[in-house]
């Protein structure tokens, strides 16, 4: 069993001074080698005693500069990060499983070891270049700073903003918590600001199996609608455990901390109710109707009575606002639960709902309205362009 750990920060094994910059212009890995580098890293995982004798890979053939990074966690704890830069794909990472090994990776029962190899490295970009990718990119530092990040890591620790556009004060920060030494010896934001881009090419490794990934994510060779089926099924037993016996969801968690922020979105909300409703359709599971039941009963309570020139109507409010896309969504809600259970009671509720989205809509189909404060119905100039296209949608179910 894999002990909690706190992640590396780029510990590296290393062969002399070799480092990212010797990697820009070498050739890319080819498809065969990082094959070939999969099945020597799950000899090592595994304990298998590698056939030496058998035919010869071509890992030590290769004499470019290489860089190989081996990730390793459990879902209550950050993952370690360690890598191996060498001359040679087999020797960088030999480096990588031996910096690894001395941090502590071991593979624990279902939790699969993820291994990046650089394919290709993008000199200092300096601070005009274009915004960087974080899921798609890592960074690594100069000869000065010998650290770097995978993607996973600029965005874990928020090296890059929102806009893709690198933080050197954040990862100037994150380096003095690794550099020891007088502060005059630290590196500050001007210097962190020169940096290396570098993409990879990842795979995760469990006993018996090894797979590609994308972003992060399990490549997937072929779809078909049972593997379709229990994903989304699986989605569906996560929406289940994460509504409270008071219908609200769990809206925002954070993995790493295990914090459930305040933040709340009823549009969502009901979204995600209509959601599963489909998924009920499917599957037919009743602990899916169950839940959705819940939260059914916990957007109810925010739809409450207003008008625009028409009695009878009603608008889900949050925080002293409605929106057409959240009538809109409600009623898709209601609709398809009154068309699963046969039950009518929420009927006058799903009227009233579409009354109101009918009001803000003008003689030639424009809706005239997507947001106003509740109950007073003063107009907000925010215009969305989710909301007509699910209001068309809640309209032509409800009728």
């Amino acid at each position: 069993m894999l002990r909690p750990c706190r992640p590396s920060d780029g510990a590296a094994r290393a062969d002399g001074r070799l480092w990212f910059e010797d990697l820009v212009g070498a050739p890319p890995v080819e498809f065969a080698t990082a094959e070939a580098l999969m099945a020597r890293a799950l000899d090592d995982f595994c304990g298998r005693v590698r056939n030496r004798a058998g035919p010869p890979d071509g890992l030590d053939d290769d004499d470019s500069p290489r860089a190989v990074f081996i990730s390793w966690g459990r879902s209550d704890a950050a993952a370690g990060v360690t890598f191996g830069l060498a001359r040679g794909h087999g020797v960088a990472l030999e480096h990588a499983l031996l910096a690894a090994a001395a941090a502590g990776c071991r593979m624990p029962a279902g939790h699969p070891v993820k291994i990046d190899v650089v394919q290709e490295v993008v000199p200092d970009p300096g601070l005009d270049a274009p915004p960087l990718c974080p899921s798609l990119y890592g960074v690594a530092f100069t000869r000065t700073w010998p650290v770097a990040f995978l993607p996973e890591e600029l965005l874990a620790k928020r090296l890059v903003d929102a806009t893709g556009r690198f933080q050197p004060q954040r990862a100037a920060t994150a380096l003095r918590r690794r550099v020891s030494g007088d502060k005059e010896s630290r590196p500050g934001p001007r210097i962190v600001a020169k940096y290396l881009r570098f993409r990879t090419v990842s795979f995760a490794i469990q006993p018996g199996a090894v797979r590609r990934l994308y972003r992060g994510h399990r490549c997937i060779d072929g779809l078909n609608s049972d593997f379709l089926l229990e994903a989304a099924s699986e989605a569906g037993r996560y929406l289940c455990r994460s509504i409270g016996r008071d219908g609200k969801f769990v809206y925002s968690y954070q993995a790493e901390t295990g914090e459930i922020r305040a933040k709340y979105n009823m549009l969502r909300h009901a979204g995600t109710i209509c959601a599963m409703l489909e998924l009920f359709e499917q599957t037919r599971e009743p602990e899916l109707i169950a839940a959705a039941e819940r939260a059914l009963r916990f957007m109810l309570r925010k739809v409450k009575p207003c008008s625009i020139g028409l009695a009878g109507a009603f608008c889900l409010v949050e925080r002293g606002h409605t929106k057409l896309g959240g009538n809109a969504l409600a009623a898709l809600a209601l609709t398809s639960y009154i068309r699963l259970t046969g039950r009518s009671d929420f009927e006058p509720i799903l009227r009233g709902l579409i009354a109101w989205i009918l009001q803000t809509q003008s003689s030639e189909g424009e809706f005239k309205i997507h947001k106003q404060t509740y109950p007073h119905g003063r107009l907000n100039p925010f215009v969305s362009g989710y909301y007509p296209g699910e209001a068309i949608l809640a309209l032509v179910r409800a009728h």
